[in-house]
């Protein structure tokens, strides 16, 4: 099976974690024995040009092999900024890097792309010219939360009526999708995670202080301020609790001047933005991870913090509903301060079975249980004649 993986977005040196979805997916299929390819065209920031970086990124084409995937990229450079027309030269460049690739590789079994706006469009085009069927993932957080422009709306549902299987993260995704793409049905495969590498500790934790965990990039859609404040009622009434903050972003000044309003300054760590080891190796001194989003298509975090055999508390806010259930934490209504202060004590006050909790998320979304069903989803077209 050859498989040509066509992002959206992905890593860059700006912001190498770019992505990880897609990349987790595509190494999931080469260790189940696929043939895989990446083809993606960089768009770097302006803000990053420098002569140093213009002799690395010159739109060329280059090769590289990443986590047993061969990639190739045209390393270039973002010049029309996130507009309809900048988006519309991505996908022409991309159909170009597609046929570089295929004279250098060969005619890929399938292509799939991940996000209907712009793989999805590069996606079904060339699977029409190349005779192969095109594999629509969908991640985007506009389309969860019915935010896409009309002109990106009409290219999403051409998109999907269009593509020969849309897939989706989650089942309140796919929902969304569905009324894009006027009811038409598609199935969800989940991202892959690497439970090989979030395992659990080495060492037995601590279980006081009880920590709390949050890890995500520090942007007002994950309303930290919520999970401040709501830290702020629970630590009145539990003076053993801890809450630490793994990320960087933007509102990081504000969140920090509200911890010191809300009194709880010293009890809030605010540890920066780090990488995954670091990030486990937060996960393993934490004992509860706390996801306070205001929408999420899928909640990888979720499932991380899982399979290192910490619970979880996170808000309905679209994917973690589908992870989240009975035995493995707690669900709280967005906006819901009292009542994320209270899942915050009820799980304190709770037990959990850190072998049960990761044997799960092995169970669902480790890299071969994904595997088998995106190669399930192929083989599926196979039957079809579709190739």
């Amino acid at each position: 099976m050859h498989v040509l993986v066509l992002p959206s977005w992905y890593r860059t040196p700006e912001c190498p974690w770019s992505g990880i979805f897609f990349e987790n997916h595509a190494v999931a299929l080469a260790r189940a024995g696929a043939r895989v390819g990446v083809a993606f065209v960089e768009r770097r920031s302006l803000r990053s040009l420098s002569p140093a970086n213009v002799g690395e990124s010159h739109f060329q084409v280059a090769r590289s092999e990443e986590r047993g995937v061969t990639a190739l990229r045209l390393k270039g450079w973002n010049t029309l900024g996130q507009t309809l027309p900048g988006a519309k030269i991505w996908a022409v460049m991309s159909e170009r890097l597609v046929r570089t690739y295929v004279q250098r590789f060969g005619v890929p079994d399938v292509l799939h792309a991940h996000a209907a706006l712009w793989a999805g469009t590069v996606a079904v085009r060339m699977g029409r010219i190349l005779s192969r069927p095109s594999v629509v993932t969908e991640h985007s957080s506009l389309v969860l939360r019915g935010d896409l422009e009309p002109r990106e709306r009409r290219e999403a549902a051409r998109v999907y009526c269009e593509a020969d299987q849309i897939l989706a993260v989650s089942e309140p995704l796919l929902a969304a999708v569905g009324s894009v793409a006027g009811g038409r049905r598609g199935r969800v495969v989940p991202n892959a995670v690497d439970c090989e590498f979030f395992t659990r500790p080495p060492v037995a934790r601590r279980q006081s202080p009880f920590t709390f965990l949050s890890a995500c990039n520090l942007v007002a859609g994950k309303r930290l301020d919520h999970l401040i404040r709501a830290f702020a009622t629970a630590s009145q009434i539990r003076s053993d609790l801890r809450v630490v903050i793994v990320g960087a972003g933007p509102e990081e000044g504000a969140l920090r001047r509200l911890a010191q309003a809300c009194g709880v300054a010293p009890l809030v760590t605010f540890a920066g933005g780090l990488p995954p080891e670091g990030v486990r190796e937060r996960m393993w001194n934490a004992n509860a991870l706390v996801l306070s989003s205001a929408a999420e298509t899928f909640g990888v975090v979720v499932v991380e913090a899982l399979a290192t055999g910490i619970p979880v508390i996170s808000t309905r806010c679209g994917g973690p509903e589908d992870i989240v259930e009975p035995g493995l934490g707690l669900l709280v209504n967005r906006d819901d301060e009292e009542g994320l202060a209270k899942a915050m004590l009820d799980i304190a006050g709770q037990s959990y079975s850190e072998g049960a909790l990761r044997d799960r998320m092995m169970a669902r979304y480790s890299f071969e249980k994904v595997a088998r069903d995106l190669l399930s989803v192929y083989g599926t077209l196979a039957a079809r004649g579709r190739w």
